[in-house]
């Protein structure tokens, strides 16, 4: 007997075969099938297949090759008392013996690595993984290794001690010891069949295996083979090429020819595997068949299963090729392309169609962002997502890892207010959406930073200081709740507070939170055994996290682990204690690396990985990703890879894996194969080059069609996307783009108008009035519109808030007093000098605070502070007056009630100070101030003063206040039904030199105010603004122009410089 080898070019007739096979000869009822496969997905497609074929299949066993050549090893050979060599426990093992071989003269290159525990941990890794390739691979090389040869140097050595301490038992010395076995007969309780299925390649280890187990039972290999001649001695042109340069002879001399590009090119793994089952005794049986189709897609694969290359006809859409700007607009282009395949054909199911991408990680949030719509949605599409990580989406791993990262780190304010905010986290210590914000609100106010304390910072080799750390922090909000807000030290902690009976409860919860955080996370350093980290992370997982329904299909998976850390230690005899990277490293492979089949073939469309053995026959087959760089996927070889230096017919490559699924995934398209591709640069549109496998394809059809690629292209082969999907393009009748989402339509309707790119959002305005005749306006509101006009509108009219929540704004301390908390600093000390209060007390408060830089910084800046503002006083002196109590007014304009109280009134009138340069909205609200003084009816000095560091500003008498006080009503009235185009700084620096006639360096001086100077950013930074003036508006128009002047032009002509002050 020898291997049955079936093949065929169409998987299909495989699986028809083998169904065939198992009617005609059944095992008994009790005995299961043996189907050796290398994808879950083909398991789970041939068990639909056979299942529809025999209309009821069950009992089979579908084992993976090693799987099943692991648990024949063990039925044939009896026990020796060696445990045998196993990847995931050797990596552990190596890593106790490289730490034994650090002095040894062969190991001082690695010196580096073996210091670190971290990189000795990783380098064991991939050496057992590299050592478990040599045993299927190069048995040869470690059975010289065993025998004292010395290739390879360290590695020899390594291998050898290895094998000295945890025995030298492998599947190489397992498989000589099968063959030796099976010369004498087939023991008892083989399976009674083997069958291969769908399997693309075989290390000669595993083909030698099977080869023998053919001599005492069936052993069916049903191959897809894409070629009905024999091509295992095709070679690429470029390699044609090579070998002629280097020979000098011709290649018909040579006996050298690539008959199919593609298949040359691409077929490289199935080529070898080829040769390999043909040196075999193998009894061959030949299901090949035409494709029936006649379209481009069709003539491709007939050229493969012929070994041609022949001409053909015009371009069809059997073959689609979409370049894109981001993989956003590949997801988008594709459910367009989909739901016209639906409308097109009714007869096309879900399950009809598989979507791949090189990394299905990449493309998975963006699949369900797209996709994932409501089932009464027009454009649902049912759809499942494969070959995601196991913790690819974990909330669960998320949250455990969050709380490794932090152990033994500076326990910055943001991070771990982030923490406390995760959900299983907030659930565990009872703290809502709500008591976030609220806790987030507190270190922000309290300025904590980072640490736990100055005992903590001390450990991490820094001062001692206990400023702006979690205690500090706490400690003044404890003492707020016991003694209320107040403005006196009380044991050098200053109260924050009050707080309410709420807000208790809430600290009562964040104290616990953070005691029980901050403790384990000061347990987590250290060094200890596999099992004590194993028990002490269970413990952890227990005390800081609460899992709910949601994720308890993960915490057995994460449960599992975390035991099985004792249970390794106690296999392994490895005793070394760890420091947790090397933990964290472990786990992350453990949990965050397997993928799952799940959701495969699973009844609508299949969205998966691109991987090996997954040639299963679709009616749409799409490519997503097909990206110049990220396909083939990169693969670095080891430096140390005593392989790559020689290789071997039958060597594991993923890059010729690559390329051979792409043959296979152009195999597998019954009807059409769609490939998409960033193909259009997201910054300025430049085209980027497809896969270079895509290139070939394209370079391929060039060469049998005299037209060449452009004919190619313009017979619509490729495609190019717009950045926008809702650019017009997409709805021109009998355009080639075309898109079925009806808010991208309307969009472009709006674009297609020509309507003012600043209009936007900002479309069907005016807003009809807010106020009616009569209504009260506040001074306060009054002045807060025309700092901001935009932001007013915004906020009052829209409801559109574009601040972002108040953040943490910084995680490390105040090492200097600059922008705006300088300012508000020295505003503090102004007012205390202005009060005549004690400023020496204010910066122990200040200190409290957190305020100020740590140590004698602190000192400087607080005397550089007090300087700053005694000088800024001295400017104030020739203007300070006793405070006059202001009046309460309510002054009728326009039918309108503008009412409030005027603030900074003196005995000489209103005096605006300001330590800081000055700016049109500070001018704007003295200005307003000071029209106010003009038509009160109560007896006051109406005088009104601006001082500022660069220049003082009194204003005149104005004679008309009632009249330019109702045309700023009229504007406060006008802003609230559309935005004014006024901003306050870029509009006063515009006004201020066009008012003198000076237009050129009006233009100038407002350009530089909107887009900023010398490192500092302009208004054109402000979100409001940035809303306002989008889709590149000109905010600097005409309309900007004429309001600048209509409210600055009053306020120039009333003010005037004070130089004798």
């Amino acid at each position: 007997m020898a291997i049955h080898l079936f093949t065929s070019n169409r998987l299909e007739i495989l699986a028809r075969q083998c169904g065939e096979i198992f009617r005609q000869e059944p095992l008994p009822p009790l005995e299961a099938e043996t189907v050796v496969v290398q994808s879950r997905g083909m398991a789970v497609w041939l068990t639909m297949e056979l299942a529809r074929q025999l209309s009821v299949w069950a009992n089979c066993l579908f084992p993976f090759p090693n799987k099943l050549v692991a648990d024949i090893f063990r039925r044939v050979l009896p026990e020796n008392g060696q445990p045998a060599y196993e990847r995931g426990q050797a990596g552990w093992q190596l890593m106790e013996v490289l730490a034994e071989l650090k002095d040894d003269p062969l190991f001082r290159h690695l010196a580096s690595y073996l210091a670190d525990p971290l990189k000795r941990f990783q380098l064991a890794d991939q050496l057992a993984d590299l050592f478990d390739q040599y045993i299927i691979y190069r048995p040869d090389l470690i059975a010289a290794w065993e025998n004292g040869s010395e290739e390879g140097g360290w590695q020899a050595l390594l291998w050898r001690r290895f094998t000295a301490r945890y025995g030298g038992m492998h599947r190489g010395g397992m498989l000589a010891r099968f063959l030796r076995t099976m010369q004498h007969g087939a023991p008892a309780g083989l399976p009674s069949r083997i069958t291969l299925f769908g399997i693309s390649s075989l290390p000669p280890f595993h083909l030698e295996i099977f080869d023998v187990l053919s001599a005492h039972l069936p052993v069916n290999l049903f191959f897809l083979n894409p070629c009905r001649h024999w091509w295992g001695d095709i070679v690429p042109e470029k390699d044609i090429t090579r070998r002629l340069v280097r020979s000098g002879k011709g290649a018909a001399a040579l006996y050298l020819e690539s008959g199919n590009a593609l298949l040359a090119s691409m077929g490289h793994i199935a080529r070898d595997f080829l040769v390999l089952l043909q040196e075999r005794d193998c009894l061959e049986e030949d299901l090949f068949a035409e494709p029936e189709e006649s379209s481009l897609l069709a003539s491709i694969q007939r050229d493969i299963l012929e070994l041609s290359c022949s001409a053909y006809g015009e371009a069809d859409d059997s073959l689609l090729i979409h370049a894109c700007h981001s993989p956003m607009r590949e997801v988008e282009a594709l459910q367009d392309h989909l739901l016209a395949l639906f409308d097109s054909d009714p007869s096309l199911s879900a399950a009809d169609i598989i979507v791949m991408a090189p990394d299905i990680e990449t493309y998975s949030p963006l699949v369900q962002a797209v996709f994932g719509l409501e089932r009464d949605h027009p454009h649902f599409i049912p759809f499942s997502l494969a070959d995601k990580s196991a913790g690819a989406d974990s909330p669960l791993l998320d949250a455990f890892f969050a709380l490794l990262e932090l152990a033994g780190g500076r326990y910055a304010a943001r991070d771990i207010v982030n923490l406390l905010a995760n959900p299983l986290v907030s659930r565990r210590f009872h703290l809502s959406a709500a008591d976030g914000e609220r806790i987030r609100q507190w270190v922000s106010e309290l300025g904590i930073r980072w640490g736990r304390d100055g005992r903590h910072r001390q450990e991490l080799g820094l001062p001692a200081y206990e400023e702006n750390t979690w205690r500090a922090g706490l400690d003044r909000l404890l003492l707020g709740y016991a003694m209320a807000d107040g403005h006196e030290l009380f044991a050098g902690i200053l109260p924050h507070g009050p707080l309410d009976g709420s807000e208790a409860e809430l600290l009562g919860r964040l104290l616990d939170a953070l005691e029980t955080l901050f403790a384990w996370l000061s347990r987590l350093p250290g060094h200890r055994p596999l099992a004590e980290w194993g028990a002490m992370l269970q413990d952890l997982l227990a005390d800081c996290l609460a899992v709910e329904s949601e994720q308890e299909g993960d915490l057995p998976g994460l449960r599992t682990v975390l035991q099985n850390m004792g249970e390794t230690q106690a296999a392994t005899g490895f005793t070394e204690a760890l420091d947790l990277r090397v933990v964290k490293s472990w786990l992350h492979q453990q949990l965050r690396q397997e993928k799952s089949a799940h959701g495969f073939l699973s009844g609508g469309v299949t969205f998966c990985s691109l991987l090996p053995m997954r040639a299963i026959p679709f009616q749409i087959v799409c490519l997503l990703g097909m990206n110049d760089g990220d396909f083939p996927r990169p693969h670095f070889t080891l430096s140390f890879d005593l392989m790559s230096r020689a290789p071997r017919r039958g060597d594991r490559s993923p890059r010729h894996d690559d390329r051979y699924l792409f043959i296979e995934a152009l195999l597998s398209a019954r009807r059409q194969l769609y490939i998409s591709y960033v193909g259009q640069s997201l910054q300025d549109d430049a085209t980027l080059p497809p896969s270079v496998l895509v290139s070939e394809l394209l370079d391929y059809l060039a060469a049998v069609c005299p037209a060449g690629e452009q004919r190619a292209a313009g017979a619509g082969l490729i495609t190019r996307h717009r950045l926008q999907p809702f650019h017009p393009a997409y709805f021109q009748p009998g355009g080639h783009l075309f898109s079925y989402a009806t808010e991208n339509f309307q969009a472009a309707l709006r674009l297609a108008a020509g309507a003012d790119p600043g209009a936007g959002f900002w479309q069907g305005l005016p807003l009809p009035a807010p106020c009616q005749p009569g209504t009260e306006i506040e001074l306060q509101d009054f002045l807060d519109f025309f700092a901001h006009p935009v932001r007013f509108f915004c906020r009052r009219r829209l409801g559109v808030e574009l601040a972002a929540p108040e953040e943490i704004s910084d995680d490390n301390e105040p090492f200097a007093l600059e922008g705006l908390e300088r300012y508000r600093l020295e505003t503090e000390m102004l007012d205390l000098l202005l009060r005549k209060s004690d400023t020496e007390g204010q910066a122990r408060l200040w200190k409290a605070r957190g305020l100020l830089p740590h140590g004698k910084v602190g000192e400087i800046a607080v005397r550089e502070l007090q300087d700053e503002a005694r000088q800024f006083h001295g400017l104030l002196a020739d203007y300070l007056a006793p405070l006059v109590e202001p009046p309460l007014f309510r002054l009728a304009i326009r039918d309108f009630l503008l009412c409030g109280r005027i603030d900074h009134l003196t005995e000489q009138g209103v005096l605006h100070a300001r330590p800081a340069r000055l700016k049109g909205r500070d001018l704007l609200r003295a200005w307003i101030t000071h029209l106010l003084l003009q038509v009160l009816p109560q007896e006051v000095v109406r005088r009104t003063v601006v001082v500022a560091r660069d220049q003082t500003v009194v204003f005149r008498p104005a004679q008309e206040a009632a009249r330019l006080l109702a045309q700023l009503v009229d504007l406060f009235l006008q802003g609230q039904q559309a935005p004014l185009p006024f901003m306050s700084e870029t509009s006063y620096q515009f006004a201020l030199h066009a008012c003198q006639g000076q237009a050129d360096r009006a233009a100038k001086e407002a350009n530089a105010a909107w887009q900023g100077r010398y490192g500092a950013a302009g208004e054109s930074g402000d979100p409001y603004l940035r809303f306002r003036y989008q889709n590149e508006a000109e905010p600097l128009d005409q309309g900007f122009i004429e309001m600048a002047i209509r409210i600055f032009s009053p306020v120039l002509a009333h003010m005037k410089e004070d130089h004798d002050g």
